[in-house]
């Protein structure tokens, strides 16, 4: 319900020009910012799950990927992606 410039969210009450935009707590942005224009990645492997449902060697691999597909691709979790994951939808 909405009142006098208030919102209900649950047992809160938060003023309508107190608006978050919605990110799931389990997915992370790569940091990409470091990425050039000929971005090399070390040969590190420290897997990533990415919300395309690939494992990646490491966060810089995300980056690269994003890069050339030009996709929102997020990391889900550290480590391997299970035999049952699946892509999410944006």
């Amino acid at each position: 319900p909405v009142e006098s410039g208030w919102t209900s969210l649950g047992p809160f009450s938060l003023p309508l020009n107190h608006c978050v935009p919605f990110t799931s707590p389990s997915l992370s942005q790569p940091i990409c910012e470091h990425m050039g224009e000929s971005p090399v990645c070390a040969q590190t492997s420290n897997p990533v799950c990415g919300t395309d449902g690939v494992t990646y060697d490491n966060e810089c691999q995300v980056c690269l990927t994003r890069m050339k597909t030009k996709h929102d691709i997020q990391i889900v979790k550290d480590g391997k992606c299970g035999p049952s994951s699946q892509p999410l939808k944006p």
